[in-house]
């Protein structure tokens, strides 16, 4: 229930529309997963072995609701929820087992099939499809799925916390835990792992939030002949419609019910397609980033990059231009910014055909009805009339200049940064889905998971995912750990055609540069 000491936030323009496109059905948040082990290496364990035997080495329930306790209370956004009113609330506690599920097989083989390479497939179409937050019923807007006392599944509603802020929780977990005394071994009683008490930091402005340019100046300015259209679609999302109302588009079949509590015979839209996951051994990464870093070019540039190139010989031509977006973590540089909550902003690299050489007619021989089958020899095939290695370079500049100044805008302008504007100017549009066709980058290897030798504690096997949303068709998300190298998660619609970009995106970047 909420807290009797209310501490509440209006929700600004972009949380309202992460708010409405989750509740309905468009998305459902982000996923980050990691394995935790105690001790300083990995040992042989028979594959009869039970997970039971194993107990020593895992994470207990005790270990769990010490770490959660702390990082509860030290991090606002895991205490707060959002009310009927579409305003942040903190809530008054916060029972175990509303937030933590426990998921068990029954030997360590078991385990090792399905956690292989990343979070099992299944889990992660149970999340997405299934695990919905209910919103205005005084529930936390996070949850985690603990897989055998050893992988942590961590889920967050967009509208609190964003990929990095999934990666940061495991940072934070992983510190708290190591932390703990005596591995707060105690026994259990109490079914509340968070109960309010006066002290606690509220909530911080959204980034959205400390722009210095009101959205007054924005309707009066030079350009202002679209203020009826702009009014009106602030008015429909922000005033006019009560919380029920963002159950929209959910259901293919609507019919009015309780936010969150659908009618049964109601069909979802599924949110959860395709995920596969691939790594990227420390020795070929370190590698690779040697020649990144005599070419003066970043990680993030590469893999954006890399992700257009490949998709240039399996796409239809219907899809002359699509758009790369790729979220750019600022909390490194904001004073005092929570690692939890929404603090990036999204630069959007438009892609249209002109940008990726050769013209359409490479195109012709991979339009969708002829690529069945398709194989990265027959793709390559294609490329004989101009310089692959070129090409791509030029592709690499082009997103490594993009960034860049995306950067520089950032450090010059802060909070008054267009690309901030445009995603507060863009939320308020409209509620309704976008028609434009979008792949998502998420570079997460900023998050560092490293431990020293004293701690009892280490992390293995990071991966990332995000639910599929109205108008990213892919999303790649990748991250990285000193045990693994770097693990990349590729989310998409079952369709063999994009099958095709992943087993190229795979090939190019256990092979660059030699494969251009």
């Amino acid at each position: 229930m909420p807290s009797r000491n209310k501490v509440l936030r209006n929700l600004n323009a972009v949380e309202r529309k992460i708010l409405c496109e989750t509740s309905s059905g468009l998305r459902n948040g982000a996923v980050f997963s990691a394995t935790y082990f105690a001790g300083s290496a990995e040992r042989e364990i028979s594959d009869n072995a039970t997970l039971q035997s194993e107990k020593c080495h895992r994470l207990t329930e005790s270990a769990i609701w010490g770490a959660l306790s702390k990082i509860i209370e030290d991090h606002a956004e895991l205490r707060y929820t959002v009310n009927s009113d579409l305003q942040f609330e903190p809530l008054a506690s916060i029972k175990f087992n509303d937030v933590v599920h426990k998921v068990e097989f029954e030997c360590y083989k078991d385990e090792q099939v399905n956690c292989y390479g990343g979070a099992p497939p299944y889990l992660l179409r149970h999340i997405f499809d299934k695990c919905f937050f209910t919103l205005g019923r005084g529930k936390p807007l996070w949850q985690l799925f603990i897989v055998d006392e050893s992988m942590v599944i961590f889920h967050g509603h967009e509208v609190l916390f964003d990929d990095f802020a999934a990666a940061n929780f495991h940072k934070t977990f992983l510190t708290v835990l190591n932390s703990l005394k005596s591995q707060n071994t105690k026994k259990v009683t109490s079914q509340f792992v968070f109960q309010h008490r006066h002290g606690l930091s509220p909530l911080q402005t959204s980034i959205f939030d400390r722009q210095q340019l009101s959205l007054l100046s924005m309707i009066y300015s030079p350009l202002g002949s679209s203020m009826p259209a702009l009014l009106k679609d602030f008015y429909n999302l922000a005033i006019k419609k009560p919380l029920h109302f963002i159950e929209y588009g959910r259901f293919e079949h609507h019919t009015p019910t309780i936010l969150n509590l659908p009618s049964e015979n109601l069909k979802f839209n599924q949110l959860c397609g395709k995920v596969v996951f691939g790594t990227v051994g420390n020795m070929r990464l370190n590698a690779l980033q040697k020649e990144l870093d005599r070419m003066g070019t970043s990680l993030q540039a590469f893999i954006t990059a890399a992700t257009i190139f490949c998709l240039e010989p399996i796409v239809d031509t219907t899809l002359a231009s699509f758009s790369i977006c790729v979220p750019m973590n600022l909390r490194k540089s904001i004073d005092k910014s929570p690692e939890l909550g929404l603090f990036h902003k999204n630069v959007i690299i438009d892609c249209p055909a002109g940008l990726r050489g050769g013209g359409n007619q490479k195109f012709d021989t991979f339009r969708q009805e002829n690529l069945e089958g398709v194989t990265l020899n027959d793709a390559g095939s294609s490329k004989s009339d101009f310089d692959t290695e070129s090409h791509f370079e030029s592709v690499l500049s082009l997103v490594s200049g993009k960034l860049k100044s995306a950067l520089t805008r950032w450090k010059t302008l802060r909070f008054e940064d267009d690309d901030l504007k445009w995603m507060k100017t863009e939320a308020l549009d409209s509620c309704s889905p976008s028609s434009s066709r979008v792949v998502e980058i998420n570079d997460l290897t900023g998050v560092d998971f490293s431990t020293s030798r004293d701690d009892r504690y280490h992390i293995r096997d990071v991966c990332a995912s995000k639910s599929r949303n109205s108008d990213t068709f892919i999303s790649v998300s990748y991250c990285s750990s000193s045990s693994t190298g770097l693990t990349l998660g590729i989310h998409y619609y079952e369709n063999s055609i994009i099958d095709n970009f992943v087993e190229r995106l795979e090939t190019f970047i256990d092979a660059y540069p030699n494969l251009v």
